[in-house]
């Protein structure tokens, strides 16, 4: 039992958002967090010892902004080769897939993962058929690996299962860690007689395929590589079409394997955009390395002096060895404290401001050494692998960019 007061809000716009349980499922929920550390932390915020720019920020002198000649593009003349060695990969079962399900977003007015994108598909349905449904056609099997949450992971086996999948043969599901979110004041907010949960983060990714065993569960399928990418991302496909460019990003990080452990795939980056970059980074144990960097780790006026001119975002779409993730201590990734306000839905009203803990799976790239390299290949594919829905503006375009990849789907 964590001995937090606990104060009613009765005018929430979305209690959807949140996950509602009893206050005894806590430790149940909190995935790879401690409980005892959450508890200092609520008891920091109480007494305003603690904010999210004394929690979060990297210090300035160990942070320098990411250009354009520090990214490398796939060369032309190399691109076959290349792909071609992504294409054994595929026919060799050694590759294993992860998809990120979790979140609550809803910000396109409903949960994002479930949105319809065109007649009754939807995000998530199309996202399984480019990560499995393309290469099931090709008969190469890619192991699953989803991670949900208590307010996601009903449905997601619900579609897996519509669309054909078994789980623990074809896909495995596993919650990420959720945690009571606080108010300004440090207190656990209650509606309707529990309590207001939110997820920590795509960083539980790490611990939940240790703790579930997924990562064994892949490796005994001969799987060597996973390829992690958001619901909202289905453009990386796995499949070995020929105009699928993905496959030498495959081969690329099979012949980096020994140096680098992980490849990230970035594309080009909005002025205005403020997710998580690329930056250099000075670890405390010397170095320089580029890292991906998340805003909510880095000081915004210092970020604002050099943001619009960053070439490279990272859309949470990386290359692993699953050597690398079997030995990965989680535990060392930084957790930040995020400040949101829930608003009225019709007035936008600010309902009340709350806190929540936080762990990136970017951040993994603070600690071990990363290829980084742009979504576009110079006289191969010239358009950026990456569309990405994130708001409602942006759905038309993207709709008719997805019909125009995927006909067979919607068909």
């Amino acid at each position: 039992m964590i001995n937090i007061k606990i104060r009613n809000i009765s005018r929430l716009s979305r209690p959807e958002a949140f996950y509602m349980a009893p206050l005894s499922e806590v430790k149940k929920l909190s995935g790879g967090y401690d409980i005892n550390r959450f508890k200092i932390y609520a008891e920091k915020l109480r007494r305003i010892e603690i904010t999210p720019h004394e929690h979060n920020y990297i210090p300035d002198n160990r942070l320098s902004p990411s250009y354009e000649q520090d990214f490398s593009c796939i060369e032309k003349d190399k691109y076959q080769k290349l792909w071609d060695e992504g294409r054994r990969i595929l026919h060799s079962n050694a590759l294993g897939a992860v998809i990120l399900a979790g979140g609550t977003s809803a910000r396109l007015g409903e949960n994002k993962i479930f949105t319809k994108i065109h007649g009754n598909k939807t995000l998530l349905a199309l996202k399984i058929w480019a990560t499995l449904g393309r290469a099931r056609r090709q008969r190469i099997d890619i192991p699953l690996f989803i991670l949900t949450s208590p307010a996601t992971k009903d449905e997601v086996v619900k579609i897996m299962r519509e669309e054909g999948y078994k789980e623990g043969k074809n896909f495995m599901v596993f919650d990420q860690g959720m945690l009571p979110i606080l108010t300004e004041d440090g207190e656990m907010i209650q509606y309707q007689d529990k309590i207001l949960y939110s997820t920590t983060g795509h960083g539980s990714l790490l611990s939940a395929m240790q703790i579930s065993e997924a990562l064994k569960w892949m490796k005994e399928k001969g799987v060597q590589y996973i390829v992690q990418s958001n619901v909202d991302n289905p453009m990386v496909i796995l499949d070995e079409n020929t105009s699928n460019p993905f496959l030498a990003y495959l081969g690329l990080h099979d012949e980096n394997k020994d140096v680098m452990q992980i490849t990230a795939q970035v594309t080009r980056k909005a002025p205005t955009y403020l997710g998580g970059v690329p930056l250099w980074y000075k670890p405390e144990r010397g170095g320089n390395m580029l890292a991906l960097i998340e805003k909510f780790q880095i000081n915004p006026e210092y970020l604002k002096r050099f943001n619009e001119h960053l070439p490279y975002f990272n859309p949470l779409t990386l290359i692993y060895n699953l050597a690398l993730l079997e030995k990965f201590d989680p535990g060392i990734l930084p957790e930040v404290l995020i400040k949101r306000d829930d608003k009225d839905s019709k007035t936008k009203e600010v309902l009340f401001s709350y806190y929540k803990l936080e762990t990136m799976t970017g951040s993994i790239t603070m600690f071990e050494l990363t290829t980084f390299v742009p979504d576009v290949i110079p006289g191969v594919f010239e358009t950026g692998m990456f569309a990405q829905l994130k708001e409602l503006t942006q759905k038309k375009g993207f709709v008719n960019q997805i019909i125009h990849t995927f006909p067979e789907f919607f068909s």
